[in-house]
Order: C-alpha cells, then structure tokens, then sequence
C-alpha cells in the first residue's frame, strides 16, 4: 500500500520537473489548461491530478476517441500518458528522454498509470532500435487504434505503427506544418482535420486513405452551427447527407411545421434498429463532432453551454441503453443527473427548446416530442432527430418579430410566443400524457402554468436555469410554484466568479391546481385566462 505522503511527494516532484521542460510544445500550461475532465467518455472516472499540457480541444477530441478496450502507441513526454490510459486497455508510449522517462516509470511503481507500456529511447538511437516498439505490441496485423506523435517523432517510426492502425482508427501529430518529417506519411493518410492551439501551433488529425468512405453520390448540404439564442451563424461543418430531406422552415406566425416521419410509429424492434442505425450515422457524427469542438474552443466561456459538460455519461439511469454521448446537454452533470433519473425507456416527453438535449435524453425514452421557435436552428434539428423525435417549429408572433431580443427580453412571454405557449394543446389526442416536460426555451414559466391541464398526477415539469441571478432573476419563473410542488432542485454555482451559474428545478402538479385546471380547460377558459 503506497502511503499517501509518499504518493503526493512523488507526485509533487514530478509536477516541478515537468514545469521546469522546456523542450516539449506544451512546456508552459496553455491559457485554458484547467480544461481536464474527470470522466472518460463513457463515464469512467479518471484521476486528474496529472493533466495533459495540451489544448482543452484536443484533450476531448483524444477522450471521445477511447474505449476500454482501446490500443494506443504515443510518442511524447508521458503526461498524457499517465492521463489518458486510465481509459483505455493498453497505452504504449515511447519517450526519447532517458530521465525524464525513469521519472514516469516511478511514477508507475507509485500506482499512477497502470495501463501504461513504457519504452525509454534516445534521440541518438537508430531507427531500429527507437522503433522496437511497433514490433513489440504482440498483435498480428492491425491492432492499433490510435496513434499520437508529436513533432519530435521519427517518421519511420510512426509509419511503422500506422502499418498497425485498424480501419478508421486516427493518428494524431502536434506541430504539423512545423515538422517537415511529415511528408512521407501524408504519402498514405489523409489530414481529416487541423485545430489550432491554444499556444499557436498546429495539431492534424490523420485517417488512412484505403479505409475513408466514400459519398460522391450523395448530395452536400451544409450545417451551420448556430447560436439556439440568437439564431446566429457562429461557425459552419459541410457533410455529406445520404438520406435527410429537410422541408421548408418558411411559415406564417401561427403555423406550426411538424417533424412526423414514418420512423415515429414503428413497432419496438424496428425502432430499436433504427436508433442504431442512426446512432452510427456519420452524417450526424460529423455535425455532433463540429458542435463539440465549437463548444470546447469558443472563446466565449459558456456560449453554448458549459465545458465542464464533457464528456458526459454514456448510459441511461433506468435501463442501462447506451447513449450516443459525442454532443452533451448544456446542463452541468448534476443537472443531468436529476433529469436522467426520471426518464424510462417507455417514458413520452413534451420538450420546449430544442437542442442537444433533445439529442442526448431522447436516447433514453419512448417518444419525445420538441417545440422550437428559431426557425434555422428548428430546421437543423429537424434534420439531426432521432427517429423516436417530433419536432414543432413554431416561430414568434408576427407583430414581434421586430422589437424582441432587445434588453431584458431573453426569456419574453406568452404574448411574444403565444402560439409557441399554446401548442402543447396538441396533447390532447395522445393516448397518454406526457411523463415527462422539460422547459427549456422561451417564455418557461408561461410554458409550465399552460402544460398543467394536460398533465396527470405522476408527470413532472423540469425548467432549466431555475438560477436567482440569470437575467434579472426567475420571477416569470416562479409563477410554476402557484401549480406545481418542488420536488427537487439543483443548483450549480458558477465554476469560476465571471461565469453562469445554472439550476434545474423538478416540479409536481398540485392535486386541486391541476383539478381546477382540468374543469378550466373542459370549459375553453384556460387559454382565456390572463392571469393564472
């Protein structure tokens, strides 16, 4: 057993001298180094008292990209070693630094990065010798699925592992345009993706030629990857879409467009193939994987949501289904905990907002419902679904459209959205009422007030961003509580003093409010009401 004063001096020695480095790109913490996230993509925890010195972007790329029963070579200094193969079944790394390399190996005897294979090299060694590694893996053929490099690697080396890689595994190479050794393996790999660092250098992300799909026969679209706030553009992914057929946002102020594909009434089993289908659908991989990075790089902390949200969980509470988990809610972990808690995989859902939260959860219900006001962002959604999701768009009132969005109106009311309010009336010929509501766009607390006739004693309302200090407070809000019971509430304070907080509330109908609500509806007076 490793005593906890010895564990820490080790640890604390070996901070230090990895501070004092200078030859690794990394050798001074990037601006945005506190990124270093405690879970693996599938919701393993991860001890992080090591992070990776690299940019927040690429650490989740490289953390989207393992699984248990992952195979890695890297060539680099260690650190992300040690990180990184907590998620994995086998992390080889090859470090040409003899010191600092016995360094990590103590670090191994201490009980940090048990999944590692350590092999110390020179930089003075022949090509050989430096690449015995490659064959020192005990696979036969491709074994491999990812590979790291960094700037100071051999080429022969690295095309000596790339022999290795499965199909559609990636290699990864920091100070691309820097390194020239880099010519002989474009040779035979494509460059999928470039990102910029936060210290100004340049990562590529590899795939081999012979396993890229091809799609020229399908048509190209672009998604554009708005702001669900403000509906502008922030940044756009082309994909190639083999099968979506969006229609046209344009309507009036009182229409409501549906989304009712065929896939909505399927039978379990066909609905089940269908999930799968579209969970591995690369089309909709590529755009979660553009929105990812644009979260993770926005310069704008919490612009679109927190990135303390990656990676979330990757299987649902009730049934133990998988998630397809690229694209996370813009809910801390706590908060998607409480709602994950409640959704069955018999479970219907009404949403107001949708977004990537209607992405990720519907994974684990039986039909989900979405009601969106902007229409690019609706119609984007629209095409992203899941095939057990309806989506509604449902734009704001004509004679607003104008003035709305100036000071103060971010959240706005039934009179701006009155139509948008209203559609959940839609309910009434559903065999069953929702189980689950979840208020997460405009207008929340005229959207839970105008839900109540339609639910039963057992469904419960979510509103999200039930925060005192968010947009002048919650006093629209609030009014839910005259309704509803609290039955739960989580409220995440703000991870630094210049940032957002948020919240999720989890509501219950009053017995007698809902009661009274249910005869005011059976009259035609509920809608009428004014003040409720």
């Amino acid at each position: 057993m490793i005593h906890p004063k010895h564990e820490m001096s080790d640890l604390q020695s070996y901070k230090e001298s990895r501070s004092r480095r200078s030859s690794s790109k990394f050798a001074s913490p990037p601006s945005r180094s506190g990124f270093c996230p405690s879970q693996c993509a599938d919701g393993r925890a991860i001890d992080n008292r090591i992070c990776p010195k690299m940019d927040p972007q690429l650490t989740n790329i490289i953390l989207q990209s393992l699984r248990k029963d992952s195979k890695v070579v890297e060539w680099g200094s260690g650190a992300s070693a040690i990180y990184f193969s907590q998620c994995v079944q086998e992390w080889n790394v090859v470090i040409s630094d003899r010191q600092h390399c016995e360094n990590i190996k103590k670090l191994k005897k201490k009980g940090f990065g048990q999944k590692l294979k350590i092999h110390c090299s020179d930089a003075a060694d022949d090509d050989d010798e430096q690449c015995d590694v490659s064959r020192d893996l005990g696979c036969d053929g491709k074994c491999l699925d990812l590979v790291i490099a960094d700037g100071s690697a051999k080429e022969d080396c690295v095309l000596s592992s790339h022999a290795l890689l499965k199909d559609g595994g990636s290699l990864i190479a920091t100070e691309h345009k820097a390194a020239a050794s880099w010519s002989k393996l474009s040779a035979v790999m494509e460059v999928e993706k470039t990102i910029a660092d936060a210290e100004g250098g340049d990562v590529a992300i590899f795939k081999s030629k012979a396993s890229r799909t091809s799609h020229k026969s399908h048509a190209k679209k672009k998604f554009v990857i708005s702001d669900e706030d403000d509906g502008r553009s922030e940044k756009s992914a082309d994909v190639l879409d083999p099968s979506w057929n969006p229609r046209d946002s344009k309507h009036s102020s009182n229409e409501i467009v549906r989304h009712d594909t065929s896939t909505s009434k399927l039978d379990p089993s066909d609905m089940q193939t269908a999930m799968e289908k579209w969970k591995e659908d690369e089309t909709i991989l590529k755009w979660k994987r553009a929105r990812r990075n644009a979260i993770i790089s926005s310069p704008i902390p919490d612009k679109f949501g927190p990135v303390e949200a990656y990676p979330c969980g990757a299987t649902c509470s009730s049934s133990a289904a998988k998630i397809e988990n690229t694209i996370c809610p813009m809910m801390f972990a706590e908060e998607m905990k409480l709602l994950l808690g409640s959704l069955g995989p018999k479970s219907v859902v009404w949403e107001w907002g949708s977004g990537t939260s209607t992405l990720y959860f519907s994974q684990c219900v039986g039909k989900w419902v979405s009601v969106e006001h902007e229409g690019a962002w609706c119609n984007q959604m629209r095409q992203l679904a899941p095939p057990n999701v309806e989506i509604r768009c449902v734009p704001i009132e004509e004679e607003y459209k104008e003035s709305f969005g100036s000071p103060g109106k971010w959240d706005g009311s039934k009179r701006e959205f009155k139509t948008y309010v209203e559609a959940i009336k839609e309910v009434k010929s559903w065999e069953q009422p929702p189980d689950v509501v979840l208020i997460d766009g405009r207008a929340r607390g005229d959207c839970s007030v105008e839900a109540l006739p339609y639910l039963n004693e057992k469904s419960l309302v979510f509103i999200h961003d039930w925060i005192t200090t968010r947009f002048g407070g919650r006093d629209k809000y609030d009014k839910a509580l005259k309704y509803y019971d609290i039955v739960d509430v989580v409220e995440v304070p703000p991870p630094q003093s210049w940032r957002s907080a948020s919240g999720l509330v989890k509501l219950r109908p009053k017995p007698e409010a809902l009661a009274n609500a249910k005869r005011a509806a059976e009259r035609g007076e509920w809608n009428k009401l004014e003040e409720r």
